[in-house]
């Protein structure tokens, strides 16, 4: 008989602590090219680093062959696109870059891709927690100076409760 409370007791016990909320220690990220078909151009998993931050880990493909791209979080998660001044936007319903703090915590480090155009080299950042992200979009821009809104290459949002 009491090892039969036991068991019981052992049970409420899993039960009780499964319905804990604790965070996740990973985010996966759907990517997608934009504007277009919205082809899959592969994921960016994110995971909590030592130092508070996060390490984003791309595996995407079908990007620009050589390039250094840019990779920012979007207030949004949407990648919808929309019309502004009278012109298309791809993913304009991520809206506006996300700026928690004073300061620009947008960019995040540039995304290598290599001359397959494949991105896979891993970036690590203090800038944002997996908190910051959740409930976002993220857009891979071209890194091109001489324009001033760069043109927004592939997007995923962030699933998961802010």
């Amino acid at each position: 008989m009491r090892e039969g409370k036991l068991q019981s007791l052992v049970l409420i016990g899993t039960v009780l602590l499964s319905g804990c909320t604790e965070q996740p220690e990973s985010l996966v990220v759907d990517m997608f090219s934009v504007p277009g078909a919205g082809e899959a151009v592969g994921k960016i998993y994110i995971h909590p680093n030592d130092e508070g931050g996060i390490r984003l880990q791309p595996a995407l493909h079908d990007l620009p062959p050589g390039e250094e791209l840019i990779l920012q979080v979007h207030e949004q998660p949407s990648c919808a696109s929309g019309e502004q001044d009278g012109e298309p936007v791809a993913a304009l319903a991520a809206d506006a870059v996300y700026s928690p703090q004073t300061g620009d915590k947008s960019a995040l480090p540039l995304l290598i891709v290599d001359s397959y155009g494949v991105a896979d080299s891993p970036i690590e950042t203090q800038r944002f927690n997996l908190n910051d992200l959740r409930g976002r979009s993220l857009i891979v821009h071209t890194n091109d100076p001489t324009l001033t809104d760069s043109a927004r290459i592939a997007c995923g949002t962030v699933v998961g409760e802010q």
